[in-house]
């Protein structure tokens, strides 16, 4: 068994690391110990929060028990249309649910991505498609107007509403 000692110039900084992060889990141990043995209202406080906290993951994993796995977002096809061509290859008619014309990302109007950002999704290119910051704004504008009738701003970002499109439908 190793000696838990504070690092010394001898001594390398992983050994430092792993005497303060034992020490620390010591003391926190201990703490707990402590208040566990002598407060009845500290007992029932951590009993509520571990079965809060079970309850919740129960509610996700039922929840997320049927979602569509994220693998399928990697080889989606976007559904173009089927073309009829005549014998001389001119387009007779074409056949589709959606009428979709496939652009590459050059071929937007640089007016256009700007407008359509400003719109939907100011951070875009500054997150890496979920805006922690957006989310908890939407979630403290949508509780201060819960029940006044106001609509609230929107939470998700441009790349969780393409992935729900496409996992989930509309």
């Amino acid at each position: 068994m190793t000696d838990l000692t504070p690092a010394t110039d001898t001594q390398p900084l992983w050994a430092y690391l792993r005497y303060r992060v034992n020490r620390d889990i010591a003391a926190a141990l201990a703490w707990f110990g402590e208040k566990w043995r002598q407060s009845l209202l500290f007992k029932l406080t951590a009993a509520a929060v571990g079965a809060f906290l079970v309850i919740w993951i129960a509610v996700f994993v039922w929840l997320a028990s049927d979602l569509p796995e994220a693998d399928a977002l990697l080889t989606y096809e976007t559904p173009l249309p089927s073309v009829v061509r005549g014998v001389d290859g001119e387009i007779v008619h074409s056949y589709a649910r959606e009428r979709r014309v496939q652009l590459q990302y050059a071929d937007f109007p640089e007016q256009l991505i700007e407008a359509y950002l400003a719109a939907e999704d100011k951070t875009f290119f500054s997150h890496g498609g979920v805006d922690i910051f957006g989310t908890l704004n939407a979630v403290f504008d949508y509780a201060s107007k819960m029940g006044s009738g106001e609509r609230a701003v929107g939470g998700s970002t441009i790349t969780q509403q393409v992935a729900k499109n496409l996992l989930l439908g509309d």
